[in-house]
């Protein structure tokens, strides 16, 4: 048997020792460490919030973080997490610790809002507060129900006053609480002012009548003497006889007396009863005290005339010799004796003129007797030509000459003075931003929807192609048109400048605009540069459409003159800026008493006003039913007082108050041209209320509603169009109407449309070379083609809206230099608008000559207007390396057809003579001119169309179709 040493048994025994210590860890029971945890997982909370949530079982320390911190914070702290709700939304809140995380989902929504936080409110009456963002239920309290009490139903709570004192109403939802202070006043008595009037026979008075309760009646004691209507705040008391009674006007609680005097009607009045007037001239008789209709007569019209409108006769001399005028209202009749003199001595102005080599000026003519003749002492230097009271003078050469202008009693003289353009020439165009500018004619009293504001902007260039944007100034001043009509002062022909401070706030002198911008007279007016358009510009010029010899002219011109720092005139132009005072409402609210239903459909409830002043009745009519329409409505009556129209439209007109539109209704108009501000908040836009509201109105010479009147004649019942042109320009034709490029009416009230920006740009319908009649869809959403050749520039005025009078072209000049104002393109059908073009080019329509800019014709494949190509001979020999094969005739096809036999836009717009070929104005260039066809060979002779071959060419063709058109229908 063989024995362990001591050394050997000591090994096993430790070993034995370790087995067994390691077996009794194996079997000793151990405790699992738990995971973290958070409860709850998920939590709602309003804005400014908070909500907590537990955290357990942590090892270690803990931290916590928000996925989105404008949403939701979160802190923690002692075993618990807080979030905070900071802005409506959804974030995730994470918590972790040494071992593991875990997280919240957050959803914050908004805090229990209320509006307005303070009221005041008669006692009787209530006021209504917003409730908004609640959640869960929503329960009202009052702090004293014997001061206020309160109900609460679909998110508004109403509040009553019961006695004059102090309440605080509690509105609570689920989470929080809020608080509305509230004052109640004591009930006004009924109040009437004045208490005691005088009227003439035959005229009205208002009582404006307020603080009253319940229904209102107002009853006369004795209508022999006078009558008493009522209507929104207003008793109108009406003259009958004379006599005195008294005037009884009752609520639900008391009564009110007003004494009446009325006066003997005062007699028809004329003034003056005798006038002095030249042949040829007007002279004017105001007419007052006038009752019913007024009519005037002359007892010889082959010496003088008369009209009648507004309170004032005009007579015009015809003859030498005297005649009687008389005139006539439904009692009276007043008679004015007339002397027609001969005609003033001969006159000119101005009697010396500076113009430039190849442009012209103009030179007024008036009082002149018999025949007019102009001659020049030197033709070479100077010529003049004489039409309808204008001497137009044309410079010829540097020099000096003498224009004498004779009638056959005198003679005048002009002193000319012929400048050479400096160095380099230039071209000056300039246009109208819009193509008509309306505005609210004579009368302002009432109420005003635009002022008199009118924008003309201009573009120097040099020849060589360049803007000439530095160096220069620009001025604008009137200027006879094509008829001799001349416009230098406006003050004379409106009562704006009365009104304008009770109406803008604003005071400018009398033929200054709003914006600072004088009226256009004989003393030039300085223009200014805008870098953000790359224009020059007068904006607010306020001129009429009434010319300096009281005849209407809605296209009155200015001359715009450029000069350098020296003083040379470097260019000048002549442009019309249209004015319109058809922007009316006559027709559908003017007093009548007729019986046509659609006729009288805007008949205010309490009766049509039959001011005797025609300019002033329709607007009473509409203010009358404004306010009849908004009885009860919280957001009018808040609006009213915001804007100083406490008693109403209506009573703050007929008290001297006149009401501007815009005061309450947003207008992009006046934001955009003007810089302007417009509008109160939760107030339907001009546009949408206008538009919107008469979409559905019956017009009543067609009985049709206007938006399925599908022409212009249901625009122009409020819009400029059945006499003044306002759509005049290229696309005026019958083929074309407002609605091919606004929409219908409830289209353009659209509540997602915004006003004078939702408009459709010439791409619209000029894509693909072709020529659409339509800009808009079936929803009046403008059209959009991947084609841009033709595209305004885009986010031009404002991101998302891109309008053709804001665009840039060709060598940076705007769209509108070369192709005119919007509605007014060229070329028009009203001979003003084409002065400009003519002159620059020598034919109207668009700006397309090249030399109109440029001193020799740049070598271009497709760097001209558009992408156009050179135009002129040296094109001829160009064009065969451009157009030899296929691909790059595709280009070709563009303008000048699919089958390359012309189409509108390769005409030419003036007799050219190309590589020997003659082309009359309004031929199409083709490739069969000078080919046969794209790839055939030359030919030697004129174009057929410019031999008249082409009438008989379409002359066979026609009857062409004819026959095979009645062989077909013979083998039907």
């Amino acid at each position: 048997m063989n024995y362990l040493s001591p050394r050997q048994f000591g090994h096993y025994f430790y070993a034995l020792l370790a087995g067994l210590f390691t077996v009794a860890l194996m079997l000793a029971p151990v405790k699992q460490a738990l995971a973290l945890s958070v409860s709850p997982t998920s939590v709602q909370i309003a804005v400014g919030a908070s909500a907590t949530v537990a955290v357990t079982n942590r090892d270690g320390s803990v931290s916590v973080s928000s996925s989105n911190t404008s949403v939701a914070t979160v802190s923690y702290s002692s075993g618990t997490a807080t979030i905070t709700g900071r802005s409506a939304g959804t974030a995730t809140v994470t918590i972790r610790d040494s071992e593991s995380r875990r997280t919240v989902s957050v959803t914050v929504t908004s805090a229990l809002t209320v509006s307005p936080t303070s009221v005041s409110v008669p006692v009787g009456s209530t006021a209504n507060v917003g409730v908004t963002n609640a959640n869960g239920s929503v329960s009202v309290s009052s702090s004293n129900t014997n001061v206020a009490t309160v109900t609460y139903s679909n998110g508004t709570a109403t509040i009553r006053g019961r006695s004059a004192g102090s309440a605080t109403v509690t509105v609570r939802d689920s989470r929080t609480s809020r608080q509305v202070s509230v004052t109640v006043t004591a009930v006004s008595t009924l109040t009437v002012s004045p208490t005691s009037v005088s009227v003439a026979a035959g005229s009205t008075v208002p009582v404006s009548v307020t603080n009253a309760s319940g229904t209102v009646t107002a009853t006369s004691a004795n209508t022999a003497v006078a009558t008493v209507t009522y209507a929104s705040g207003v008793a109108t008391i009406r003259g009958v006889s004379a006599g005195s009674t008294t005037v009884t006007i009752r609520d639900s609680d008391e009564t009110r007396t007003v004494a009446v005097t009325v006066t003997a009607a005062p007699a028809l009045t004329v003034s003056p009863t005798s006038v002095s007037v030249a042949v040829g001239s007007t002279v004017p008789v105001n007419v007052t005290n006038a009752t019913g209709t007024v009519s005037a007569v002359s007892s010889n019209t082959t010496i003088a005339t008369v009209t009648y409108a507004s309170g004032v006769a005009t007579i015009r001399g015809v003859a030498v010799g005297s005649a009687t005028v008389t005139i006539m209202d439904s009692l009276n009749s007043r008679a004015v004796a007339v002397t027609v003199t001969s005609a003033g001595a001969l006159t000119v102005s101005p009697t010396t003129a500076q113009v430039l080599v190849g442009s012209t000026t103009a030179v007024n003519v008036s009082n002149a007797t018999g025949t007019v003749t102009a001659t020049s002492s030197n033709t070479g230097i100077a010529t003049v030509t004489y039409a309808s009271g204008v001497a137009t003078i044309r410079g010829v050469a540097v020099g000096t000459a003498t224009v004498t202008i004779a009638d056959s009693l005198n003679s005048r003289t002009v002193a000319v003075t012929v400048m050479a353009a400096t160095a380099g020439n230039y071209t000056l165009l300039a246009w109208n931003n819009l193509g008509m500018h309306c505005f609210d004619g004579l009368d302002y009293s009432m109420f005003s929807i635009l002022p008199p504001l009118n924008t003309v902007n201009a573009q120097l260039k040099n020849k060589a192609g360049a803007l000439v944007t530095s160096g220069v100034t620009l001025t604008y001043q009137a200027t006879p048109d094509l008829t001799g009509s001349i416009n230098t002062i406006s003050s004379t022909k409106t009562n704006f400048w009365t009104y304008a401070q009770a109406l803008f706030g604003l005071s400018p002198a009398p033929d200054v605009g709003l914006l600072g911008a004088p009226m256009a007279s004989n003393t030039p007016a300085p223009m200014t540069y805008s870098a953000t358009n790359n224009w020059f510009e007068a904006v607010g010029i306020p001129i009429t459409n009434v010319d300096d010899a009281g005849r209407k002219n809605t296209y009155p011109m200015v001359q715009i003159v450029a000069k350098n720092t020296a003083g040379q005139i470097l260019a000048t132009t002549k442009v019309v800026l249209p004015v319109s005072d058809m922007l009316d409402c006559q027709d559908c609210h003017t007093s009548n008493t007729g019986t046509n239903a659609a006729a009288n459909a805007a008949r205010p409830a309490a009766g049509w006003v039959f001011d005797p002043d025609p300019l002033k009745d329709w607007k009473k009519n509409i203010l009358r039913l404004h306010d009849e329409r908004q009885t009860g409505n919280a957001t009018y009556v808040a609006a009213l007082a915001a804007k100083g129209y406490p008693n109403g439209l209506y009573n703050s007109a007929v008290t001297g108050k006149p009401v501007l539109c815009v005061a309450c209704h947003v207008s992009n108009a006046y934001q955009i041209e003007a810089g302007f501000p417009t509008g109160i908040t939760g107030i339907s836009p001009l546009t949408k209320a206008i538009h919107g509201r008469h979409a559905t109105v019956v017009d009543p010479d067609v009985n049709m509603t206007l938006d399925n009147e599908a022409n212009r004649n249901s625009c122009y019942k409020c819009h400029p169009g059945s006499v003044t042109q306002c759509l005049r320009g290229a696309m005026s034709g019958p083929t074309y109407q407002c609605q091919s490029c606004h929409g219908k009416t409830s289209q353009v009230g659209a509540a997602t449309r915004q006003g004078w920006l939702s408009m459709p740009t010439c791409d619209s319908c000029h894509w693909n070379g072709l020529r659409g009649t339509t800009g808009v869809d079936a929803n009046g959403i403008p059209l959009t083609w991947a084609d841009k050749t033709f595209a305004a520039t885009p986010n031009v005025p404002s991101a998302g809206f891109s309008l053709y009078r804001f665009s840039t072209g060709h060598g940076g000049m705007k769209c509108s230099a070369c192709h005119g104002s919007t509605h007014a393109e060229y070329p028009s059908t009203h001979d003003n608008d084409n002065v400009q073009s003519i002159a620059v080019q020598g034919h109207a329509g668009t700006v397309f000559e090249c030399t109109a800019c440029h001193s020799s014709v740049p070598n271009t494949t497709s760097g001209g207007p558009h992408g156009m190509h050179t135009i002129g001979s040296a094109w001829v020999s160009n064009h065969r390396s451009v157009a030899e094969n296929t691909t790059a005739r595709a280009a070709c096809a563009y303008c000048h057809g699919a089958d390359f036999r012309g189409s509108p836009l390769s005409q030419v717009k003036m007799a050219k003579t190309l590589n020997n070929h003659n082309y009359v104005a309004g031929q199409a260039v083709t490739c069969y001119d000078c080919h046969n066809g794209p790839s055939g060979g030359k030919l030697e002779s004129d174009t057929k169309f410019a031999k008249n071959e082409g009438v008989l060419d379409a002359l066979a063709s026609f009857f062409s179709m004819v026959n095979s058109r009645l062989q077909s229908a013979f083998q039907k």
